[in-house]
């Protein structure tokens, strides 16, 4: 929906629409390391890191997305 969507939206919204998809792609990047890497102890790690870093960027993209704000980084790989 966000590859639809972002064409006809807003400019504060694109932001969002960016970020959205940057962290389903960077997420997916995180599982697969995390899946292979599960093989032994450390993939374990990486899962854990990727489940609260989906969190975190999912609050802050809320956050904003409710007081109609543009994120301030949308292509960064963090949070």
């Amino acid at each position: 929906m966000a590859y639809i969507n972002k064409g006809d939206a807003p400019e504060w919204l694109k932001t969002h629409y960016q970020f959205q998809i940057r962290t389903f792609w960077i997420g997916a990047i995180y599982i697969f390391l995390g899946s292979i890497l599960s093989l032994v102890i450390i993939g374990w790690f990486v899962l854990l890191f990727w489940a609260v870093w989906l969190i975190i960027r999912s609050l802050k993209g809320m956050k904003a997305l409710e007081l109609e704000k543009p994120i301030e980084n949308p292509t960064g790989w963090l949070f």
